[in-house]
């Protein structure tokens, strides 16, 4: 495993997806020079359902494997964590969409 760059985003809230270090991150993800992501902690992603449910749906359509945590072999949305707040971020950003529909 070659690690290309450390991204970190010391010091601004995991609660916004304008981070320095989590934009460039996507930049990279975007041009296809990352395939997996590593995270401490779910939490040092994103702190926002609506917000992980969107960086998830990045991952897969990038083709990136997300993992958490120092010794997680199963990715981010396998985990029994990273999981329910996959799918309770899908349910309630689905609800949220139809409820505010014109």
């Amino acid at each position: 495993m070659r690690i290309r760059e450390h991204y970190d985003d010391g010091g601004v809230s995991g609660g916004t997806l304008e981070r320095p270090g989590l934009k460039l991150l996507l930049a990279d993800i975007e041009e296809g020079l990352i395939d997996v992501v590593v995270v401490y902690k779910i939490d040092r992603l994103s702190r926002s359902l609506m917000d992980f449910s969107k960086l998830v749906e990045v991952f897969d359509r990038m083709g990136v494997t997300s993992r958490a945590g120092r010794r997680s072999s199963k990715p981010l949305t396998q985990s029994a964590p990273g999981a329910v707040l996959y799918h309770l971020a899908k349910v309630l950003t689905r609800d949220f969409m139809d409820s505010h529909k014109v």
